[in-house]
């Protein structure tokens, strides 16, 4: 199996208010958005429990989010107007064996097939029952290419 190395990658983190059950959406991600000169394609999406991301690289006082959490809860993507990547659960997201802790980790890596133009503030995770007794936050890993307009041909993109 051929895996595609990183070539670009942005940390999105999105908190989860405690005692709270339904949807979180995310907020607005620039450097994950199209430009008229650029456009985003989404390539893989990693999550990261607790064992291996303790804590918000944004707020040191918020935790990472616990296995326990994670399978409550699938990710949805609102992809080229519509929720086209619809409830993904979260463990099938991580790829990261903890030979500490009971793990649910997937070995083969979950790739996406090109996702282009995704509205990430209409994108959200939903869960099944409400979220634990405090706030945490669920890191989200993202790969991605950032194509642009070749100055020297007209309707060419290239990877940059």
């Amino acid at each position: 199996m051929q895996i595609d190395k990183i070539k670009r990658f942005e940390l999105v983190e999105l908190t989860i208010s405690a005692n709270q059950p339904g949807r979180f959406n995310f907020v607005t991600q620039p450097t994950l958005r199209n430009q008229p000169d650029q456009i985003i394609t989404i390539k893989g999406i990693h999550v990261y429990p607790n064992t291996v991301y303790s804590n918000s690289q944004t707020s040191a006082a918020v935790v990472g989010v616990a296995l326990t959490e994670i399978i409550k809860a699938v990710l949805v993507l609102y992809v080229d107007g519509e929720e086209s990547v619809k409830n993904v659960p979260l463990a099938q997201l991580i790829h990261i064996n903890d030979t500490n802790q009971p793990s649910i980790f997937q070995q083969e890596i979950q790739m996406f097939a090109d996702l282009n133009n995704v509205s990430w503030e209409k994108s959200y995770v939903q869960f099944s029952v409400a979220a634990a007794g405090t706030p945490y936050v669920i890191p989200f890993g993202i790969e991605y290419l950032r194509l642009r307009r070749n100055p020297n041909k007209i309707g060419e993109w290239i990877d940059s």
